[in-house]
């Protein structure tokens, strides 16, 4: 979402240092996207980022499904 909370769409999702390719997972027109992680004992780094916004990024370690509110600033 934006700083005001507005769901944004085409936020790309980028796992590791790789940033965003024709493949990463990208958001839907509500904020929405789905990213399946093996849940080992393992830590992945996701990076958010579209044209306009800074680049966002959050580590975790999947243990459960879990929902994550990004916000991107500007």
């Amino acid at each position: 979402m934006d700083e005001i909370g507005i769901p944004m769409s085409d936020v790309c999702i980028a796992i590791g240092p790789n940033g965003c390719v024709t493949h990463s997972p990208r958001t839907d027109d509500r904020g929405v996207y789905v990213v399946d992680l093996p849940q080992v004992d393992s830590s992945w780094t996701l990076h958010y980022t579209k044209d306009g916004f800074k680049e966002a990024v959050q580590r975790l370690k999947p243990t459960r499904n879990e929902v994550l509110n990004i916000v991107l600033g500007r």
